[in-house]
């Protein structure tokens, strides 16, 4: 005679009808009356689906007469679990309500499967809502359908278009069977639907609560019964269509749904195929007996925890009910503090209640999880460690070692067990990790991984990033040795750095305390990369975290492991991945030929990404940040490697410098900026040792001019020009690369106002290309052209309009080909630029019509060139604005003054040698549109006032940059000292000050 264990699926059917329906689907029925378990309540209808050569032992659990719903469903489940010891999995089977839908032909008698889609796990309990301050939300989430299960559902799906493997085959056995007929006749067969199906307790026959419900949460179907049961066994939810939950609902389909659905089911099992049979393993009391000993085994070191609040509520709102299975998944970045908040979770359960059992499984590897497992089993032998025995089918005996253990959980009295598999990094793992874990019917899992992928499949994820200021600031006090504290500020400018990762906190903290240094002092050095070489006794051990996610990398893809290492020594916040496929591709290493011709960067981006080593950073759209932590171990990684990889990232930022004629040259050099800074400090430390290019090295310094960073920029022209001078046969190119350095450095003394000097430079370079340059005369009439503007600042008009008019026809000669017009020759910019100088030198001649028109076809020639945003159009407008002062059009200049400064400040920022040449311009506007209004008597006073303001402004810049005796200094100076607010004198004037310091510097 049979026994329940025989019996491994079982089919729910809470109303006789859909029992009626199922019965109809067994290809033999047992007559046997089994005996019943003690405590057993429900009586199951028992028989065998077949298939050829293959036999399905199945049970159908018929509800007690005038129970359902979902209390009783979740009783249901319990129940089975227990009668059936071998059961694989349920099938819920029966009737449901429609939801009708403009996208999908939905009928009564079709059949609605749940299946997860979008971010539902296929079933959801509508009616189980917890109601919080201002908010009603879902109190439980369910578990998706089994994995095996969906298998089984994709493989009907695939078949669906051939009508001999349809699930319908099965009702055509049945045509002849009473009472079970569609009430109506149909124009196709039954169909399946596929998607969430929501469940509550309630009968729904109201068309408004069912579109309520629809645009809610969507769905295909409502029912009474799934929400209770698929947290606690693995199940599929199979409805037959019988009403759509309006006011026109009857009992007149529910006979043929049953049967639809009874259909599909018994195809599910068919397609389900056998299970292999398995060595069973003799244990008595396989698990070790102490809950300290089992929560203790695997656990991380106790450190001082601070904050996570929030992570705190939300983790007790999702493992708040031990009568079901609740399964959350925690990821995050390596050293955020996954494992310790997960101890201090469950630290605090047990503190509530000291009767759980708590089992700590490490998942590192798949060896690790099985070892770590076998760590909590004892064979019937004695305590130690269960072993299989490797003479004796070691596999088959470790695979069922394992499957003993999640089985003893299974029966665990009331679920009263909290399970963490820690530290899951890689599919395998993971995948064995979901086999186990799915299987389970009751207590509290928690996955702890660093991969959002590993953990996307789970329904509760939880993602765990840095703490809270606050928290982060009391991590501090308590790691670091109160004299050493310093102020809130200061660790908060240490915390918002390392962006209030825990680990890189006690880092920090133990640095600071090591050597002892400040905290300001620790900021500096960690900037500077300083501490990149220095070891102190803690790292070892705190890095260890570090270590195996980075190790993990490496063994999922080796050139992300390479990449990040380069990236180390750039700036973290934007990860510029096209700064390695823009660039020279054929002069940098073989790792990086292959990145990019194997276009390998989308899956590097997807890895890095689920292990959180990166985010998209809120500067833009697909810009990558490093996280901080990162980011320093990567560099710690490269150490021996360091040479190589500075030189390849100066290589690869000095590539990307643009010219000042591009289209983009704005967006690159802010884009640049925080960059260069990093390899600016890997050059003045000497971290590449060997010669760097002088090419890239000029690139720079171009970028430091770009930014008025003009110290910098000098220093490295200077030092290349040494270089080149040192050189005793210097050949074309070197001559060349001479000329130019020149040309450049001169443009960095005219921007520092030095424009004796910078007029030598001019000289000396257009002598040289004259002398040695042969074919295009470009560059030596750009640097005639360079020297023609420091004339005109200086004022020496006539010789500067001189150099501009042979520079013009130079320029006009090469680009007006007759008939032959290409505005993407690179020479244009340069030729609106020279129209734009000329037009300034009209201007200053007081040729106000002429030099207008010579502005606007400047401008417009640059718009057509470059773009209207370009710096170099921008400089066109200001001289217009200038027209306007002129013609006495204030308010016009005002706006036009206004835009220049704002776009000026948002590239380079207020304290920038451009923008303030825009402030001293609107300056001018507001003082001569003053003193226009007091001469017509109509005030001028807030005019008077703003030109104060900001000739102030302008005066206090050149004085801070250039000195007191700088020209600009002294013109700000001499036009507040012409400027008087109205009834003022000079005893109570607020800014003589700036025009008195000359008298108290001579007394």
């Amino acid at each position: 005679m049979r026994s329940l264990e025989d019996y491994t699926i079982i089919l729910f059917c809470p109303l006789v009808i859909e029992q009626q329906a199922a019965c109809l689907m067994l290809d033999e029925v047992d007559d046997d009356i089994l005996e019943r378990s003690v405590g057993q309540t429900i009586l199951y209808t028992l028989g065998r689906i077949k298939s050829k050569d293959l036999t399905y032992n199945v049970a159908i659990a018929g509800y007690p007469a005038g129970e359902v719903g979902i209390g009783i469903s979740g009783s249901m489940a319990s129940e089975a679990l227990r009668d059936f010891p071998n059961l694989e999995f349920g099938l819920l089977v029966g009737i449901a309500a429609g939801i009708p839908s403009s996208s999908r032909d939905i009928r009564l008698g079709d059949v609605a499967v749940a299946v997860p889609s979008q971010d539902n796990p296929g079933v959801i309990g509508y009616d189980l809502v917890k109601v919080e301050e201002g908010e009603i939300r879902l109190k439980q989430w369910q578990n998706s359908t089994h994995p095996l299960l969906r298998s089984v559902i994709t493989k009907i799906r695939v078949v669906e278009e051939r009508p001999q493997l349809r699930f319908t085959r099965h009702l055509k056995d049945l045509e002849s069977a009473g009472g079970f007929q569609p009430p109506e006749d149909q124009d196709r067969e039954p169909r399946a639907h596929y998607g969430t199906i929501l469940s509550g307790n309630g009968v729904i026959k109201s068309k408004a609560k069912r579109n309520e419900l629809q645009e809610k949460y969507g769905g295909i179907a409502i029912d009474m019964e799934a929400a209770g049961m698929m947290t606690r066994l693995p199940l599929a939810v199979i409805r037959g269509i019988s009403d759509f939950a309006d006011v026109n609902k009857t009992d007149a389909w529910h006979p043929f749904a049953a049967l639809t659905a009874a259909a599909y089911a018994k195809e599910m099992i068919l397609r389900v195929g056998p299970l292999k049979k398995t060595i069973r393993v003799d244990t008595q009391s396989i698990m070790l007996p102490t809950k300290e000993t089992l929560f203790h085994l695997n656990m991380p070191e106790r450190c001082n925890f601070v904050g996570r609040d929030a992570i705190f509520a939300k983790l007790e709102s999702r493992l708040s009910d031990l009568g079901q299975k609740s399964v959350v998944a925690i990821c995050g970045l390596s050293g955020v503090g996954k494992s310790q908040l997960v101890a201090e979770f469950v630290r605090r359960r047990l503190q509530k209640d000291s009767t759980h059992r708590v089992f700590w499984i490490k998942a590192d590897s798949d060896e690790v999880f099985t070892r770590s497992v076998l760590g909590l089993l004892k064979t019937a032998q004695g305590p130690q460690a269960a072993e299989p025995d490797v003479n004796h089918g070691y596999h088959e005996q470790r695979d069922a070692l394992m499957r003993s253990f999640f089985a003893e959980l299974q029966v665990m009295a009331q679920g009263k067990w909290i399970l963490i598999i820690d530290g899951i990094c890689d599919e395998s793992c993971a995948g064995q990790v979901r086999s186990y874990t799915d299987a389970l019917a009751s207590g509290l899992v928690i996955i702890v991984s660093t991969s959002k992928n590993l953990i996307s499949g789970y329904n509760n994820k939880l993602e765990i990033t840095g703490l809270e200021e606050a928290d982060a600031i009391q991590l501090l006090r308590s790691e670091i040795e109160e004299s050493l504290q310093g102020s809130e500020q200061e660790m908060l400018v240490l915390s918002r750095m390392v962006k209030c990762h825990p680990l890189m906190l006690r880092l920090a903290a133990s640095a600071i305390n090591y050597y002892p240094m400040s905290i300001p002092q620790y900021v500096k050095q960690w900037q500077r990369r300083e501490l990149d070489h220095e070891d102190h006794p803690t790292d070892t051990d705190l890095l260890r975290c570090f270590e195996i996610s980075f190790e993990e990398l490496v063994r999922a893809d080796m050139l992300a492991g390479k990449l990040m290492k380069l990236f180390g020594f750039l700036d973290p916040t934007d990860m510029w991945f096209d700064t390695t496929t823009n660039a020279n591709i054929n002069e940098y290493p073989d790792w990086i030929r292959l990145i990019v011709h194997e276009r390998r960067y989308p899956a590097i981006i997807r890895l890095l990404r689920s292990r959180s080593f990166i985010e998209l950073s809120t500067k833009g759209d697909q810009i990558y940040e490093i996280h901080p932590a990162i980011h320093e171990f990567a560099r710690r990684k490269a150490r021996h490697q360091e040479e190589e990889f500075v030189r390849d990232a100066v290589s690869l930022i000095a590539a990307q410098v643009p010219r000042s004629n591009d289209a983009d040259f704005v967006s690159k050099v802010r884009r640049l900026e925080p960059h260069l800074g990093q390899c600016k400090i890997y050059l003045e430390q000497n971290r590449a040792r060997r010669g760097l290019d002088l090419v890239e090295l000029e690139k720079f310094g171009n970028m430091f001019r770009y930014l008025g960073r003009n110290e910098e920029a000098v220093r490295l022209y200077e030092g290349i020009l040494y270089a080149l001078s040192q050189e005793d046969d210097p050949d074309h190119f070197t001559t060349q690369m001479f000329a130019g350095i020149q040309n450049n450095l001169g443009l960095v003394f005219h921007s520092q106002r030095r424009y004796h000097e910078a007029l030598q430079l001019f000289q000396q370079s257009y002598e040289l290309q004259f002398r040695t340059l042969e074919g295009d005369d470009t560059t030596r009439y750009t640097t005639m052209y360079n020297k023609s503007r420091t004339l005109l600042v200086v004022g020496q008009l006539e010789k500067s309009y001189e150099l501009l008019s042979q520079s013009e026809a130079y320029f006009s000669q090469i680009l007006h080909q007759p008939g032959v017009y290409n505005f993407n020759d690179e020479r244009w910019p340069i030729y609106f630029r020279i129209l734009n100088d000329i037009g300034e030198v009209q201007l200053r001649q007081g040729h106000l019509d002429l030099a207008e028109q010579t502005f606007i076809k400047a401008f417009e020639g640059l718009r057509r060139t470059l773009t209207q945003s370009h710096p170099f159009a921008f400089t066109v407008r200001l001289n217009i604005g200038r027209i306007c002062v002129d013609r006495s059009r204030y308010g016009t200049a005002r706006r036009l003054f206004e835009c220049i400064i704002d776009k000026y400040t948002e590239w380079w920022g207020r304290k920038h040698n451009e923008t303030m040449r825009a402030v001293a311009e609107l300056a001018e506007v507001y003082m001569r549109h003053g003193e226009a209004k007091k001469l017509m008597g109509d005030g001028g006073e807030f005019e008077t006032e703003m030109a104060m303001v900001l000739w102030t402004e302008c005066f206090e810049y050149h004085r801070d940059m250039y000195g007191l005796d700088s020209g600009t200094a002294a013109l700000a100076k001499a036009k507040l000292k012409n400027i008087r607010p109205q009834g003022s004198d000079e005893g109570n004037d607020p800014y003589i000050m700036y025009y008195t310091m000359e008298r108290e510097t001579e007394g």
